[in-house]
């Protein structure tokens, strides 16, 4: 799944749903402008929400990247109040900006 520029940057996943212990892969462009992409663990709740970095790495010379999603890492889930989600973030700093491109990914109940 591709998002389109934002920022001048590209983000194409190659999934939108994996399990715990699969690795994330995808692609950036431009890759110069990318310092790290990153999985991000989204929670909210109607007081706040929050943003944990679970794992980053720098981009290939080509744009591919994967990360592999924690073993125990719990599934994405949504209620009428609160919620879960995952998101793959490419990086353009050393920390995160609100301008940084970001791709929701589902993280599937282990069967």
């Amino acid at each position: 799944m591709s998002t389109g520029p934002h920022g001048g940057v590209e983000l194409d996943l190659e999934c939108e749903r994996c399990a715990p212990g699969d690795a994330v892969r995808g692609r950036v462009a431009p890759v110069p402008k990318v310092l790290a992409v990153d999985l991000v663990r989204v929670e909210s709740s109607p007081t706040s929400t929050l943003e944990f970095t679970v794992a980053s790495a720098p981009p290939a010379s080509d744009g591919a990247f994967a990360l592999t999603v924690p073993e125990d890492a719990p599934p994405s889930v949504a209620g009428q109040r609160c919620a879960l989600v995952w998101r793959i973030r490419a990086r353009t700093s050393e920390y995160p900006q609100h301008a940084d491109r970001r791709q929701t990914l589902e993280i599937a109940c282990p069967s």
